[in-house]
């Protein structure tokens, strides 16, 4: 029996995940129609422009349930113009829900609070916290604005000021990059020892996040 949770819907928002090849990334899209052999999505877009997908490259499609967020792997069998740009996938039942190894990522500018774990267990009170901007965010980890100098493995406890979420998330700083700049740097941090619950609370905070920027036509 099928389990209806996991079933697409048309008109349901989805994130297109490309994993390999020169259009690599996350991007947005909307089920516009559903056949017993295909899928069919909106268009994909960057910068105002079409992702011209080919045939034969296998995605990834994140949706929400109403109980659970899953993944979708399948292949694009085509694409259309008229009357509005289409992809055309696979149908396919391989699907599962979304835990460890693959999370709903958005872009976002978000202020956040952290505090160094180190500080906290060297000094005898309790270190302000700092802050800084989150300019994307995962079930699994964000990158953030650094303005500090830190260093690879150092460990964090942040303070992400998200509904139901009310405790501390750990993370540990796992990529440092220097903008074009060459003065200002973002970190990517891994959350650890985090429990589902509290992956769920993020994703689901994402997920309403986003409505709300396409509600406001900003996406």
């Amino acid at each position: 029996m099928v389990n209806p949770d996991k079933t697409l819907k048309i008109n349901q928002n989805v994130e297109v995940v490309v994993e390999e090849g020169p259009y690599k990334g996350n991007y947005n899209s909307k089920v516009s129609d559903i056949t017993e052999d295909e899928i069919m999505i909106m268009a994909i877009y960057k910068r105002e422009e079409v992702v011209p997908l080919r045939k034969g490259i296998e995605v990834d499609i994140l949706y929400e349930g109403d109980n659970a967020f899953y993944s979708l792997t399948t292949e694009i069998k085509g694409r259309v113009k008229n009357p509005i740009p289409t992809i055309i996938l696979k149908q396919s039942e391989n699907i599962e829900r979304i835990q460890r190894r693959s999370y709903f990522r958005l872009q976002v500018n978000k202020k956040i609070k952290y505090l160094i774990i180190k500080e906290l267990q060297e000094e005898e009170e309790q270190p302000d916290f700092k802050k800084t901007t989150a300019i994307d965010l995962s079930g699994g980890g964000l990158q953030m604005v650094l303005d500090e100098d830190l260093s690879l493995r150092d460990r964090l406890l942040f303070n992400l000021d998200i509904d139901k979420l009310d405790k501390l998330v750990e993370g540990k700083i796992v990529r440092i990059a220097h903008n074009e700049d060459d003065y200002s740097k973002t970190a990517g941090v891994e959350f650890i020892n985090i429990e589902r619950q509290d992956r769920d609370k993020i994703i689901s905070f994402l997920f309403n996040y986003q409505r709300k920027l396409r509600r406001r036509g900003m996406i």
